[in-house]
């Protein structure tokens, strides 16, 4: 179990403590996104950091952590309305339509995903041409200060005693992630059948872009760095493994270690915690760098779900669809047309369409609107159940269906009252609105 999952482990500590990312890093990614920018989704999201950023670049992101506190923390910190997050990890996402992802990302999380069950799901939610990004950086520096760069290097990876009675962190990094975070992630490799343009860029502070290219570079004072420090998965699983060893937390120690190897910061005495420092991810110094990882879905296989339904209503067999069938075809491939939208669609698609025009539509500009959330639905059906019983009569609910907002055709809704139970001359509105947005 991830530390990150555990009772003693503090989402809102952990986001107090942990820097953020830059505008160049965001732009950069951004740089990379084709065509429509509908869905974003960010694994691993965390306290939702990179979600809020994206946010103003896509029309909808979905922030999605294994934690639940970590779930909690980012709800309850952000207030956009195109912003939504759950509980859930790369390698299972049946909530999402097959192509309805425009991109991908992942800030300092790739390296925990179980890429053998991740790779095929990201392949089936991300649409033809959309975006993977991950990024990540390995360990940070302390800018100008190699001494004390160097006891921070030896307490994270040090296997024996680091200081006396105390046990370096080495082994309380979780594996395989932390090798793979340390190896700027050169193993994660997309399988080349469903993905293309790959392109991985690793940046170091003093190589040929200089400083200014940096990812993550800041000020902080050394109080910051301590809570920083203290976020650290290592940390937290040493202190699992060390409860009965009062007063000798890793962390504080390290600290004391750190001071202690800068005479500017030893002279402070008990006032080193407000002595500022500059820190960065991605230097030379200790070969220490950030990367970024880019790949887009390739156009054939993430295609393959859409032709497979487009040939079902190819009912001539000659590679063509009838008009009027495109908004069955269109929900067929995940998305939620509305009728106008349908009609629209329908002037310009002629007397039926190809595969390529239909691969067009599902990509235009700002593709179709959200299906929604079963409560948003619910909340609908209860201005009419006043007593609040969760049920509205079959009647009520049929006039309601075919008289207000986007109507429906009275076979339409016999059609959808099939598949709910109205023997008691009642509907459990709720078990509706979940039979709807499953199909």
């Amino acid at each position: 179990m991830s530390v990150f999952g555990r009772a003693t482990f503090s989402a809102a500590g952990y986001a107090a403590a942990r820097p953020s990312y830059p505008d160049s890093l965001y732009q950069t990614v951004l740089a990379y996104v084709e065509g429509r920018r509908d869905l974003a989704v960010d694994l691993g999201c965390g306290h939702g950091v990179v979600t809020r950023e994206i946010s103003r670049h896509f029309r909808r992101v979905i922030g999605l952590d294994k934690s639940a506190g970590m779930v909690q923390q980012a709800s309850s910190t952000t207030k956009l309305t195109n912003v939504s997050f759950r509980q859930a990890g790369a390698e299972s996402l049946p909530f999402l339509a097959d192509g309805s992802v425009d991109a991908v990302v992942a800030g300092q999380s790739a390296h925990w995903f179980d890429y053998d069950r991740a790779w095929p799901e990201l392949a089936r939610v991300v649409r033809p041409g959309g975006l993977l990004a991950f990024w990540g950086y390995k360990d940070n520096v302390f800018v100008g200060r190699p001494a004390a760069s160097k006891v921070l290097d030896r307490f994270c990876y040090g296997a024996g005693e680091v200081a006396p009675g105390i046990e370096g962190l080495r082994r309380y990094w979780e594996q395989p992630g932390r090798d793979l975070l340390r190896g700027l992630l050169r193993t994660v490799k997309p399988p080349a059948d469903s993905w293309d343009e790959v392109r991985r860029i690793e940046h170091d502070v003093e190589g040929d872009e200089g400083a200014a290219s940096t990812w993550l570079r800041m000020k902080m004072r050394l109080g910051e760095m301590e809570a920083y420090v203290k976020t650290f998965s290592a940390v937290q699983g040493w202190r699992d493994a060390h409860q009965g060893l009062l007063g000798r937390d890793i962390a504080d120690v390290l600290m004391e270690g750190i001071v202690e190897a800068e005479e500017d910061w030893r002279a402070l005495g008990g006032g080193w915690r407000e002595a500022e420092t500059e820190v960065a991810w991605g230097t030379a110094q200790t070969n220490s760098r950030s990367v970024l990882f880019l790949a887009h879905v390739k156009q054939a296989m993430a295609s393959t779900n859409y032709k497979e339904a487009f040939a079902l209503f190819d009912k001539r067999g000659n590679g063509r669809v009838a008009a009027d069938s495109l908004g069955d075809l269109l929900r067929a491939c995940g998305q939620n047309p509305t009728l106008a939208e349908i009609h629209e669609l329908e002037k310009t698609a002629g007397a039926d369409f190809d595969f390529e025009s239909f691969q067009r539509i599902l990509n235009r500009p700002g593709g179709f609107r959200d299906p929604g959330e079963a409560e948003e639905y619910c909340r609908g059906f209860q201005v009419f159940d006043k007593d609040m019983t969760g049920f509205i009569g079959v009647g009520q609910l049929k006039y309601i269906l075919t008289n207000l907002g986007e109507k429906m055709t009275e076979d339409e809704v016999d059609e959808l009252l099939k598949a709910v139970d109205t023997s008691s001359g009642q509907v459990n509105y709720t078990d509706l609105v979940r039979t709807i947005l499953a199909n």
